[in-house]
């Protein structure tokens, strides 16, 4: 995971999907929420956009913290789905709202 994180960061997207698919393919039931937040930006980044809206919904449905809601919310709207989008900020708003101090200042920037 650390080589595909390398990889997303110097630009190399497409590479860091293949190292993600190469370490899933390898590890079948491997399940790791910042791999699979990594795939999601990979696969942004690649701009293969239909994708990296499909992984980022699944990733929603079990990530803690706001910041993988907060990049679907923002790629839903980049992709003209704003309606979408405003739901998907709304949840992360009313998250942020019923959370502690802490959970609130720990995602902040989110």
């Amino acid at each position: 995971m650390r080589l595909a994180e390398l990889q997303l960061e110097t630009g190399l997207s497409q590479e860091s999907v293949a190292t993600l698919d190469q370490l899933q393919a390898r590890n079948p039931g491997f399940q790791h929420q910042g791999g699979h937040l990594l795939y999601c930006r990979a696969l942004e980044a690649c701009g293969r956009t239909d994708e990296a809206l499909e992984a980022y919904e699944n990733l929603t449905g079990y990530a803690t913290g706001e910041e993988a809601r907060t990049r679907y919310g923002l790629l839903l709207k980049a992709a003209g789905h704003d309606a979408q989008a405003a739901r998907v900020f709304s949840e992360v708003l009313a998250r942020l709202n019923r959370g502690t101090r802490q959970y609130r200042k720990s995602q902040s920037v989110w």
